[in-house]
């Protein structure tokens, strides 16, 4: 029986015992998805990086967040960690996050880059026109992102 994943054409079959097996290397998975499938997204982000974290394989990300994303990437040129992007509802809850998330949506993305503060990359995403009229909420470690439609600013670093 071919899985497929969570999102049709992911390289993944059923191999039985609650195993994936990868189309590409050949591994089994216990996930949906296989990290070998690097840049299916944009040139640097595959998708099982904005999987939610919970492992229930939720991970329909809004492309004009990847594709901006990738400019900022571009612009750094270093690798952009994404620590949390979609979520489900269930898991939203648990870390005790708004309904209202745009996590739960698919169109947010909270990030860090080695070495960078997260302030610097608020100040670069700010520039581009989607995170202009999005949120950018500034945190110790990392920073929000999303492509809600409307600005909105928040985080004690942001001011």
């Amino acid at each position: 029986m071919d899985c497929g994943g969570p999102v049709e054409g992911w390289m993944l079959r059923y191999g039985g015992g609650g195993y994936y097996v990868c189309h590409i290397c050949d591994r089994k998975r216990q996930e949906h998805y296989c990290r070998c499938v690097m840049g299916d997204l944009t040139k640097n982000f595959s998708r099982w990086e904005f999987a939610c974290n919970c492992g229930c394989g939720f991970d329909r990300i809004d492309m004009e967040l990847v594709e901006n994303l990738q400019s900022i990437r571009d612009q750094f040129t270093m690798p952009i960690h994404v620590s949390s992007g979609c979520r489900c509802a269930e898991y939203n809850n648990s870390i005790g996050s708004k309904p209202t998330s745009q996590h739960v949506l698919g169109k947010a993305a909270d990030i860090w880059i080695a070495d960078v503060r997260p302030i610097y990359i608020a100040r670069r995403a700010v520039k581009l026109a989607c995170f202009k009229y999005g949120g950018i909420g500034v945190y110790d470690t990392f920073v929000h992102l999303d492509v809600r439609g409307k600005t909105a600013r928040w985080g004690r670093k942001w001011r």
